[in-house]
């Protein structure tokens, strides 16, 4: 009952993770080849870790290496489309090539969103009369950049591995995923598929030597909380994800909890958020690499979607604080 297409897809990746097996195991690796294949790495200056552009957020973490999956997450309307396509263009703008798998939108949206960033044109002015003016635009914005790739319509994490790999063939070096549990695998129950497509992921990462922010959303229970501060338990249906993951990200834009809360005795404890401020929660780093810092407090602009740093606000009071995850309780 598979699709034809999707099995040929599924034994692609296979013979390659085969032969790349067979390529490895063609002699035996010690550990000081291992410290010397590091040390080489140092002396060409190879690039093994990218930073996300957000100089309190690379401080924190130390940026997403090579062979990690670093994971996004955040409920929906929060921003981490927004926040996976800016540190792409970051990288992009850097010189490094880039991919990013859509299953949440199509490429045509990606390019329309990707365009608020540095259209000099009001986005109500954005029309046939300015298509001319865009296009110099586009090609000005893009010409000294290196590219980001655009896969849609992967569906299953068979076809997502096939794209990895053209990708990372093709120079790129971080990838992202749009998001996690739209990718479908095998296994009867949800949890199952889920865990194979995280553990695929992983593998995939490790297996091209690229770094992979796979997005991922959370569990519904956070908004019910007196303090809407993520936990690891609330990455959604499954938990194999947090422990395959290299490193968790949690997004929260206070300004859209407030705006979307039920609880209106909350509400009026706490006054309406700055529109601009946003929060990342370190909820797990990578084992090689310290945390620097657990919480982080960047600017939004969410009408060109885009972050900067570096903790442009003031303290907020204990009030606002109550409701949005408090100092104390990270």
């Amino acid at each position: 009952g598979t699709p034809s297409a999707e099995m040929l897809e599924d034994a692609e990746a296979k013979v390659v993770s085969i032969i790349r097996a067979a390529q490895r195991s063609d002699r035996s690796l010690t550990m000081r080849d291992a410290c010397l294949q590091w040390v080489q790495s140092l002396r060409h200056g190879r690039t093994r870790v990218f930073g996300s552009g957000i100089s309190d957020l690379d401080f924190a973490i130390g940026g997403a290496g090579v062979g990690e999956m670093i994971v996004i997450a955040a409920r929906p309307s929060h921003g981490k489309s927004a926040f996976a396509l800016d540190w792409l263009h970051n990288a992009a703008t850097a010189g490094v090539p880039c991919a990013i798998i859509s299953e949440e939108m199509a490429a045509i949206e990606l390019g329309k969103r990707a365009m608020l960033r540095f259209a000099s044109i009001d986005q109500d002015l954005l029309n046939a009369d300015t298509a001319d003016f865009l296009e110099e635009e586009v090609k000005r914005h893009y010409g000294t950049k290196a590219p980001i790739f655009i896969a849609e319509h992967c569906n299953t994490i068979a076809k997502a591995e096939t794209s990895i790999r053209r990708y990372a063939e093709n120079g790129a070096k971080i990838v992202a995923i749009d998001y996690l549990q739209l990718l479908s695998a095998s296994g009867r129950q949800r949890h199952e598929q889920v865990a194979e497509v995280s553990r695929r992921i992983k593998l995939a990462a490790q297996r091209y030597d690229i770094a992979i922010l796979a997005l991922s959303q959370l569990n519904r229970g956070i908004e019910d909380r007196t303090i809407f501060q993520p936990k690891l338990r609330d990455i959604r249906e499954s938990g194999a994800i947090e422990q395959d993951a290299d490193a968790v990200l949690f997004l929260i834009w206070p300004w859209a909890a407030w705006f979307d809360s039920d609880d209106d005795k909350e509400k009026k404890k706490s006054p309406e958020p700055d529109k601009r401020e946003y929060r990342i929660l370190i909820g797990k780093n990578c084992r090689n690499r310290r945390t620097n810092k657990r919480k982080i407090v960047i600017n939004f602009d969410c009408e060109r979607m885009t972050f900067s740093g570096n903790d442009p606000y003031p303290r907020q009071t204990d009030e606002v604080d109550r409701f949005f995850a408090p100092q104390k309780a990270v």
